[in-house]
């Protein structure tokens, strides 16, 4: 065989070992988990339940700016009960919007994930967090590579923070992190407010 053959083998075999063994935890077994358990790790949970509860017809306010503007969102459950999916649309003095949430439950790392468009932008973002202990309410930190901000040596940073007061009103505002000093203040930018239509 060429040398350059068994290098190369040789390199190939090192590489697939060392893929193998980073996958697997150091000194036990390799052990498949069977479809059953798979489908008990994969399959919606508790939190899952609770999101499903928010399906349905809503009313929406939107405060931005000082000006509110109304209309309404259609919420349901997909994915298979995984996540609840907004999507609303409102008119007013805060301008026409319309737009998505979709929000979800992570089991594996046990937090909340949501994803949002809206008509004010060509791209989406994404926030991840847990339920704040002393308050109940959800705080979900995403973040996003604005080019203006970027050109000042910033990042941009934002918090989603979502309140569930009860089972036919919800909250979820918007809060811009002031990555420009230390103390990184939470600036309320935009409030969603949710209730059940009647």
């Amino acid at each position: 065989m060429d040398p350059r053959q068994i290098i190369t083998t040789l390199a190939i075999a090192w590489i697939a070992a060392t893929v193998l063994s980073a996958q697997q935890p150091s000194g036990k077994p390799s052990v498949r988990p069977s479809p059953e358990e798979i489908a008990k790790l994969t399959a919606p949970g508790p939190e899952h339940a609770k999101l499903a509860g928010y399906a349905g017809d809503w009313d929406v306010s939107i405060k931005f700016g000082g000006a509110t503007s109304t209309g309404t969102a259609q919420q349901r459950m997909t994915t298979g009960g995984r996540f609840l999916f907004i999507e609303f649309a409102t008119q007013g003095a805060a301008g026409a919007l319309e737009g998505t949430f979709t929000l979800g439950f992570d089991a594996r790392h046990e937090r909340f994930a949501l994803m949002a468009t809206d008509s004010y932008g060509t791209y989406f973002v994404t926030s991840q967090g847990k339920r704040d202990a002393a308050t109940g309410k959800l705080r979900l930190l995403g973040g996003d590579e604005d080019p203006m901000m970027k050109s000042m040596g910033f990042t941009k940073e934002f918090m989603h923070v979502i309140d569930f007061r009860g089972p036919d009103e919800f909250v979820i505002e918007v809060h811009f992190v002031d990555t420009r000093t230390p103390e990184r203040r939470e600036l309320k930018a935009m409030e969603y407010v949710f209730k059940r239509k009647k």
